[in-house]
């Protein structure tokens, strides 16, 4: 089903902010010499008692974006499901800030709502890559 083209525009700017969005939180920095990558999620969880907490919060601005999109419920569950369990896992000390580093919960959660729109728009499907997996590593370029 397509949608209109002032909805598709609408969709597609949703999409590019979503993306932005779990980049910053997951993505944004690389471990020199590796290939490892984290984000402002893994930065923020550091701070005791209340790091865990801001990031979660911060996550659900992109359930908040999957709303304005009509993901189904049963997304929204999972979407909900991935920031909750980036809240507790990444709350255990230390192991807790190796599991942000490597859960993504928030690249996990835009390529949930990337998937819908590509169902759910076959224009939006053709014109924006689509997030593969969980250890998805969008590039800058791949979002403008």
């Amino acid at each position: 089903m397509d949608l209109n083209p002032s909805d598709h525009a609408t969709q597609l700017e949703r999409l590019k902010r979503v993306r932005r969005l779990a980049r910053l939180m997951d993505a944004s920095f690389r471990i020199p010499l590796t290939s490892i990558r984290f984000g402002a999620d893994s930065l923020i969880g550091l701070l005791p008692g209340v790091g865990d907490a801001v990031s979660s919060v911060i996550s659900l601005v992109i359930i908040w974006e999957a709303l304005q999109a009509r993901v189904p419920f049963h997304v929204l569950l999972r979407m909900v499901f991935n920031v909750v369990l980036d809240f507790l896992g990444g709350s255990i000390p230390i192991v807790g800030d190796i599991f942000d580093v490597l859960y993504r919960a928030n690249m996990r959660n835009a390529a949930l709502i990337e998937e819908h729109a590509a169902l759910t728009d076959d224009q939006l499907a053709r014109e924006l890559p689509l997030l593969s997996s969980p250890g998805m590593e969008a590039t800058a370029t791949d979002i403008e």
